[in-house]
């Protein structure tokens, strides 16, 4: 990747690329507080289920919910098209606090996915002008010290390999 950073058409968006990760990874250490305090929840309402039994398992299930997976259905009606409890329905199926559970969940609902995502594309499409003059001063150094390195690279070969004809 460093190679195709000093490319002319390459370099400026690997550059900018690297841009927004950095700025993503800086908003989601902020935001995965939030989305450990909800698997936390989503894990003590819901241990029984076994997507969310442990901690691990609950905040990668938060995560995927967090891209879209809400996967309603699973959690809060594990019956049947005719509304009858399913033969596998036991203590993994059971929502033991529906009430709380269905607030928690809205509550991520519209917080999490929708403000996560509306505020990562905001903080991509606000800093595209800064990170576009930024990639270009950074492209240009590259490109100034790939010179140097092969300016120094050839003034230190020896002279019998300089003198060999091409």
């Amino acid at each position: 990747m460093f190679f195709l950073k000093t490319a002319s058409f390459f370099g400026i968006y690997i550059l900018m690329f690297i841009e927004v990760i950095s700025t993503m990874v800086k908003f989601l250490l902020v935001a995965g507080i939030f989305i450990c305090t909800f698997a936390v929840v989503f894990c003590i309402l819901i241990i029984n289920q076994t997507q969310y039994h442990t901690f691990g398992d609950s905040l990668v299930k938060s995560l995927t919910m967090l891209t879209g997976g809400i996967d309603f259905d699973t959690v809060f009606h594990p019956m049947d098209y005719l509304y009858q409890p399913s033969a596998a329905e036991d203590f993994t199926s059971v929502v033991f606090y529906p009430h709380t559970t269905h607030v928690i969940f809205i509550i991520f609902l519209l917080t999490m996915p929708m403000v996560v995502m509306n505020l990562l594309t905001g903080l991509a499409v606000y800093d595209i002008a800064r990170i576009r003059k930024k990639a270009n001063t950074i492209k240009h150094t590259i490109e100034l010290a790939l010179d140097e390195t092969m300016a120094s690279a050839d003034s230190s070969t020896p002279n019998s390999i300089n003198s060999i004809p091409a």
